[in-house]
């Protein structure tokens, strides 16, 4: 797997609304290289995301529960 080809299945799911698969191929290729740039920048994303929409005190619940 290749990020190319990652784009281009990830864009052919959506198309057809496969969104629970894509999660799945995200899990089976999350040892790739260039997952780990994905992960990283879709986390910062989403946790700006939350924060910005007034979400704070449960990003900062979760994030003291996967800590323990």
């Amino acid at each position: 797997m290749n990020l190319d080809m990652m784009q281009l299945l990830i864009k052919r799911l959506a198309k057809e609304s496969f969104y629970k698969i894509i999660f799945v191929l995200l899990e089976v290729h999350k040892d790739e290289e260039f997952m780990m740039r994905v992960k990283e920048t879709l986390m910062k994303d989403l946790l700006i995301s939350e924060w910005k929409s007034g979400n704070k005190d449960d990003m900062i619940n979760k994030l003291i529960s996967y800590l323990e």
